[in-house]
């Protein structure tokens, strides 16, 4: 009788105390997004009157936040650039500039 009443408290203990520690881990998505889109057409080539100038594989790269949509840091656009000297003499590039508008 002792042996009963003891052994059911044991195990009610044990069952609270299992039950009471659970603790349900909210997993959380991640609040920023990495975001890479490429640019249609991703080349683009513009003739002077001394340079051929072609640059390939045009992406714009962007962090997002994941619950408002905002752009958070300054997007950035990479690709190659290739500089081809069409004149017969030797030119020298001393500088180049690259601009870009958004048209959209």
């Amino acid at each position: 009788m002792h042996f009963t009443k003891i052994s059911t408290i044991l195990a009610l203990s044990l069952a609270i105390g299992f039950l009471g520690c659970t603790t349900d881990k909210k997993v959380e998505a991640p609040k920023q997004e990495r975001i890479e889109k490429n640019l249609v057409p991703p080349k683009a080539e513009v003739k002077g009157q001394n340079f051929l100038v072609q640059l390939n594989d045009l992406k714009i790269s962007m962090t997002v936040d994941t619950a408002s949509k905002e752009i958070i840091d300054t997007p950035s656009l990479r690709g190659n650039i290739k500089i081809t000297n069409q004149t017969k003499g030797l030119l020298d590039i001393q500088a180049v500039t690259l601009e870009y508008l958004d048209e959209a």
